[in-house]
């Protein structure tokens, strides 16, 4: 049940966040946020490993999204970000992605690694429908889609690794191998 919770909340969370972006009206996404954080915490067998899965995805997509920008691959359309930094909204996606990975995402760093690849082909298409709605611009959508594309595939991976490695994260028991 926690697992379908976190899968409905982050299904919110991105329109909470873009929309919030587009009419500047961030308070749903901060609760969408708090309530995927107050799941995860009431519900994660090893809150440790999600709360290095979080860090880690504010980490990476500060880290991402940031160079996107300087490189020109996209825009943030907002008045109130700092100049080449990501707007807190794209990284409050970042969290609650982070939250789902050993929640209602964990299927996909557990199944065949093509799963994984076939999810991650429909994460541009997220970057697409921000653009349509005004919070971002992309000049060039093919070459974003690919580099966008390529990055989050790298990360997967070191997370999938991360994830089925026990020693890393220390994710599940030594032992049970899920990969």
């Amino acid at each position: 049940m926690s697992k379908l919770i976190n899968f409905l909340l982050f299904l919110l969370l991105w329109p909470a966040a873009v929309f919030g972006a587009v009419y500047e009206q961030f308070m749903p996404m901060w609760l969408v946020l708090f309530a995927m954080v107050a799941t995860v915490v009431y519900s994660s067998i090893n809150l440790r490993t999600d709360l290095k899965l979080l860090i880690s995805a504010v980490v990476f997509g500060f880290c991402f999204e940031s160079l996107a920008e300087q490189l020109g691959w996209l825009d943030f359309i907002n008045e109130s970000q700092v100049q080449g930094w990501p707007p807190n909204w794209i990284i409050t996606l970042w969290a609650g992605l982070g939250l789902t990975f050993s929640q209602s995402n964990a299927w996909l760093f557990k199944k065949h690694i093509k799963w994984m690849f076939l999810w991650l082909a429909c994460v541009p298409m997220t970057y697409l429908s921000a653009a349509k709605l005004g919070v971002i611009r992309i000049e060039n959508f093919p070459f974003t889609y690919v580099a966008v594309f390529i990055g989050w595939s790298v990360y997967h991976l070191v997370i999938r690794h991360a994830l089925n490695h026990p020693s890393i994260l220390r994710a599940y028991p030594k032992g049970d191998n899920h990969a």
